[in-house]
């Protein structure tokens, strides 16, 4: 077994440029105790549909009837060097993001850890993304560009929805397989160590730090499971790295947000920021 050791949250929190402005969406006031601190390593504005109590949080704060416009608008004119949704809605912001760059594969890659395992990418975490061979390499070329951007051997992991010893069962599975050993093949063509794990997530969280799910929902279900249920934690998806600019997608129920403020303050220093 070809073990992992690489802390890609510590890796993240020695890569943090200095004087980086970063938007963070704010659409519940509750996660505002868990941001303490954020001041000692960013600047951080807030992006919020109402008024709220900052106490004595040391943020900029603006307020707009379209918070979910605000916080890209900020990001594409060059005002913030990254953007994070934070608990701003995802289909208003993610739909605006679309809009206003043009992109129509976001292909967001999830920084998550899983209890008692290294820090790994993962993607498709959207129910809509990674359908199909080509969806999911575009996912796995965002996940290299992030892990080659810190410095990190890239070790990709692929899933399916079975093992080859089970094929014959499920024809959906059958396609599975197939395509798992297609991607496979296809990333070691470009020089990249790659692992078809088949359906063995618990070997792909120990030798890969990029694992791709064979579809949105079942990587969506891994997600949730994983940082809901299984006490692992979530520093946020990063868009596609084509946009030019660096917005960390969050889940409003991810609970604090200071992971994602790091993670797109790292990144951002990856595309030169403002």
């Amino acid at each position: 077994m070809n073990r992992v050791h690489t802390d890609l949250f510590s890796v993240i929190d020695n890569s943090i440029p200095k004087n980086c402005k970063i938007a963070l969406g704010i659409g519940d006031p509750y996660i505002l105790p868990m941001l303490k601190g954020v001041d000692a390593f960013v600047d951080l504005v807030l992006v919020s549909g109402s008024k709220i109590e900052l106490s004595d949080l040391q943020f900029d704060l603006i307020v707009s009837d379209k918070p979910e416009e605000k916080i890209v608008d900020l990001l594409m004119d060059g005002e913030v060097d990254g953007a994070v949704r934070g608990s701003l809605p995802a289909s208003k912001t993610l739909g605006y993001l679309k809009a206003r760059s043009g992109l129509k594969n976001l292909a967001r890659v999830a920084l998550l850890k899983a209890k008692g395992n290294d820090p790994f990418l993962f993607a498709p975490v959207g129910i809509d993304e990674g359908e199909g061979k080509d969806a999911r390499l575009k996912l796995i070329e965002n996940g290299i560009w992030i892990l080659e951007s810190f410095g990190v051997d890239v070790k990709v992991g692929i899933l399916s929805g079975g093992r080859v010893g089970d094929i014959g069962r499920s024809r959906r599975v059958d396609d599975t397989l197939e395509e798992g050993e297609a991607i496979a093949d296809a990333i070691s063509d470009m020089g990249y160590h790659a692992v078809h794990h088949e359906i063995l997530i618990e070997d792909a969280v120990d030798e890969s730090n990029l694992i791709i799910a064979p579809d949105g929902i079942s990587g969506n279900l891994i997600f949730r499971t994983l940082t809901f249920l299984g006490g692992g934690s979530a520093w946020g998806a990063p868009v596609h790295h084509e946009l030019g600019k660096i917005f960390v997608d969050t889940s409003r129920a991810g609970g604090s947000y200071l992971g994602s403020v790091k993670f797109a303050a790292a990144l951002s220093g990856k595309v030169g920021g403002v």
